[in-house]
C-alpha cells in the first residue's frame, strides 16, 4: 500500500513540474510572438499646447515635433483626472478613477487594489521584461501601482526642490535598456521636471525664463508651506507671477525635450527602434490663470485634461506605418483607451475587464464618437466632467455649478452656455450620469494608502499632506 502511494505521488509530481513546465515554455514562445517591445514615455504636468506640433511657437520641443513627424498624433486625447495617481492608474489599467478606485485627495489617498489588471501585468505574462522609471512617490508600491514591473527604479524626492532630474532619468532608462534591450521588453519612462517647483538648468533658464529670473537661481514659487497656503486660500497669486512661473515651467519643459531627444537616438543607435512602438503622453496638465487659477488638481477644465498623445509604430511592427507618418487623428483618445490599443499592436488580445477600446489608427474617421468622463479633484470642490459629440458639462459637488460649453466653437471652455441650453445641458447631465452609475456598480474595493512617516514627508515636501 505504501509502495503504491509512494508511486502515485511520484506521479502526481511529474505531472506538476511537466505542467510548470509547459506553461514556463508557453511563456517563452509567446515571448517571441510579441510584435514589439512598447516604450511609454509619461511626461509629468505638460498640458498639450506647450508642444510645438500642438501649435506652440516658442520653440520647447523640437525633438518631440520632430518624433511626431515619423509618427501619430492624437489632437484631443484626454487625461481621466487632473493630478497623478488617479490619472496614470487609468492609464495603466483601462479604467475610469471611480472603477480602479486610486486617488482621495490631500490626507486621505487610496491605492489600486491587487484585482486590477495593469497593461504591465498583461505583457509581463506575456513574456516581455518589464520596467519602470519614476520620480515621485504615487507611482510606486506604496499606490499599487507597481504591479507587473519586475524592475521598479524610483528617484526618490528628497524634498520639493530636490527631485532626480531629467539627465538622470534618461541614464537610468539607458542603463535598463543596455543590460535589458535585446529581449521584449515594457518600459515606462517618467519625468517629473516640469512640475512645480520649476527649476530649469542655467541654460534653459536663460533661454525661456522671464528677464527678471534668467540670471536669478533657486526657485520662485512651489515650497511645501507656500502650496499648502495657496491651496487652503491663505495665499494670493497675481497673474504678473503666475505668468513668470509659466516661462520656468516652460523652460523645464524644454529641458526634457533635449533628454527626450536623447533617449530616443539611443534607442535608435541600439537598433530595436524598428520593432518598438514608442508612445509620449502626459498625466495632466497645469494652470496658469486660465479660470483664474493655478497649478493642478483643482479643477476639470480643458487645460488640465487635454494632453499630448503621440505614438509611433515603426515599419517592423506594420507595414501600414509608412503612410501613417505624421498623420494627425482627430477623433478624441482617452487614457482608457492608450492600453487596448498598444494590445492590439503587440498581438494581444484586450481583456475584458478594460474600459477602453482599442482605435483602428488607420480608419479613425469610422471609429464612433468616444465619451470623456473625468473626475477625482486632489484638492478644491470635488467635481465631473463629461465631454461628447462636441460638448462638455462640469458638475462641481456645490449647488448649482453645472456648466456646460460647445467645446467646438470655444475649445478653452470660456463661455457656460448652461443657462441658454437648459434642455442640452439636462440631456449631458443624464449622459454622464448613466456612465457614472455604471461605474458605481462596478466600483472597486479600495483601501487607504498606508505611509510611513517617510512617504508622509515626501508628500508634504510636495504640498500633498498637511
Amino acid at each position: 500500500m505504501k509502495t503504491r502511494l509512494r508511486k502515485t505521488l511520484i506521479l502526481a509530481a511529474c505531472l506538476v513540474i511537466i505542467f510548470e513546465l509547459t506553461v514556463l515554455g508557453m511563456r517563452h514562445l509567446r515571448a517571441y510572438t510579441l510584435r514589439a517591445n512598447v516604450v511609454l514615455i509619461l511626461l509629468d504636468t505638460v498640458r498639450a499646447d506647450r508642444l510645438g506640433c500642438y501649435g506652440n511657437s516658442e520653440g520647447l520641443t523640437p525633438n518631440i515635433d520632430r518624433f511626431a513627424e515619423d509618427s501619430v498624433r492624437f489632437e484631443y486625447a484626454y487625461s481621466h483626472a487632473p493630478w497623478t495617481l488617479p490619472s496614470v492608474a487609468s492609464l495603466y489599467t483601462s479604467r475610469h478613477p471611480m472603477k480602479h478606485g486610486a486617488g482621495g485627495d490631500i490626507n486621505s489617498f487610496t491605492i489600486l487594489p491587487d484585482s486590477a489588471q495593469t497593461l504591465a501585468e498583461i505583457l509581463r505574462d506575456a513574456g516581455a521584461k518589464t520596467a519602470a522609471v519614476v520620480n515621485v512617490s504615487f507611482l510606486t508600491k506604496t499606490f499599487g501601482l507597481h504591479q507587473g514591473f519586475g524592475t521598479m527604479n524610483v528617484g526618490r524626492e528628497v524634498g520639493n526642490e530636490v527631485c532626480r532630474t531629467a539627465d538622470q532619468t534618461t541614464d537610468a532608462a539607458l542603463t535598463w535598456l543596455s543590460q535589458n534591450g535585446k529581449k521584449r521588453f515594457f518600459l515606462v519612462v517618467h519625468y517629473f521636471d516640469p512640475h512645480l517647483i520649476y527649476d530649469p538648468p542655467k541654460e534653459y533658464r536663460m533661454r525661456f525664463a522671464d528677464a527678471v529670473d534668467r540670471d536669478t537661481e533657486g526657485t520662485l514659487f512651489g515650497s511645501r508651506q507656500q502650496m499648502l497656503a495657496f491651496r487652503s486660500g491663505k495665499l494670493k497669486l497675481d497673474e504678473p507671477l503666475v505668468r513668470r512661473l509659466e516661462k520656468l515651467h516652460n523652460a523645464e519643459i524644454a529641458f526634457v525635450d533635449a533628454q527626450i531627444g536623447r533617449l530616443l537616438s539611443t534607442l535608435a543607435e541600439m537598433k530595436i527602434s524598428d520593432e518598438t512602438v514608442i508612445v509620449i503622453t502626459s498625466d495632466h496638465g497645469e494652470e496658469f490663470w486660465d479660470h483664474g487659477g493655478f497649478e493642478h488638481g483643482h479643477t476639470l477644465y480643458h487645460e488640465l485634461l487635454h494632453v499630448p498623445l503621440i505614438l509611433h509604430i515603426p515599419s517592423g511592427v506594420d507595414t501600414r506605418s509608412i503612410e501613417l507618418k505624421g498623420k494627425t487623428v482627430s477623433l478624441p483618445l482617452r487614457h482608457i483607451d492608450v492600453a487596448p490599443t498598444l494590445c492590439q499592436l503587440v498581438g494581444l488580445e484586450t481583456p475584458d475587464d478594460f474600459d477602453g477600446m482599442a482605435i483602428d489608427i488607420t480608419s479613425p474617421d469610422t471609429e464612433p464618437t468616444r465619451p470623456v468622463l473625468a473626475q477625482g479633484n486632489m484638492w478644491g470642490p470635488a467635481g465631473v466632467s463629461y465631454q461628447y459629440d462636441g460638448h462638455k458639462v462640469i458638475q462641481e459637488a456645490s449647488p448649482g455649478s453645472t456648466l456646460l460649453f460647445d467645446i467646438t466653437d470655444d475649445p478653452m471652455e470660456t463661455r457656460d452656455i448652461s443657462q441658454a441650453s437648459p434642455e442640452l445641458t439636462e440631456k449631458m447631465v443624464s449622459l454622464m450620469n448613466r456612465l457614472l452609475d455604471e461605474q458605481r456598480h462596478a466600483n472597486a474595493e479600495t483601501d487607504k494608502a498606508l505611509l510611513t512617516e517617510t512617504e508622509k514627508e515626501r508628500l508634504r515636501s510636495l504640498g500633498y499632506m498637511k
